[in-house]
């Protein structure tokens, strides 16, 4: 019985070991909302952006529609930083009726928790430039750049999540 016993516990031993031993890689960081902020005019957006490789290399894609001016903006995302509660994003647009296909974009968010109590989360507006008024000398902002000139707006319904 006593070899029994110690049989059983040899191998939970073994068993734990092994699995606490698994190398298990760590979620890659991303960001993602949905809302509605003003500006001036009430602007829709809904984004997903996941991190995908190095230097910030991200795969998401995003909307943006202004009400007021029935302006979309559908954009495909290819940079992603997150720093704590604050996300970086930009890529580039696919498909608006205000701006041209190809035209770099970019944002910022910030995720102020969860639950009544808590902060509105943050967004700037979108930023886009036509690449034909570019100076090649100072290229347009990317998430690896710094965002930090433009005003955040508060969230005024939806919810904004950085991981």
């Amino acid at each position: 019985m006593m070899k029994k016993v110690s049989a059983a516990l040899l191998l939970t031993l073994v068993l734990a070991l092994t699995i606490g031993s698994v190398v298990t890689a760590s979620a890659p960081s991303g960001a993602s909302g949905s809302g509605k902020f003003s500006n001036g005019a009430d602007r829709i957006f809904s984004f997903t952006a996941v991190q995908s490789g190095p230097d910030y290399a991200a795969t998401g894609q995003g909307q943006l529609v202004r009400t007021d001016a029935q302006i979309r903006i559908h954009f495909a995302v290819d940079c992603l930083r997150v720093e704590g509660n604050t996300a970086y994003v930009s890529g580039k647009v696919t498909n608006s009726n205000l701006w041209g296909a190809g035209w770099p974009v970019w944002f910022k968010v910030v995720d102020n928790g969860e639950g009544s109590n808590a902060t509105p989360d943050q967004m700037t507006p979108l930023a886009g430039w036509d690449p034909d008024d570019l100076d090649p000398d100072d290229p347009p902002v990317t998430c690896d750049g710094d965002l930090d000139d433009i005003a955040l707006i508060d969230v005024a319904s939806g919810n904004i999540q950085v991981r």
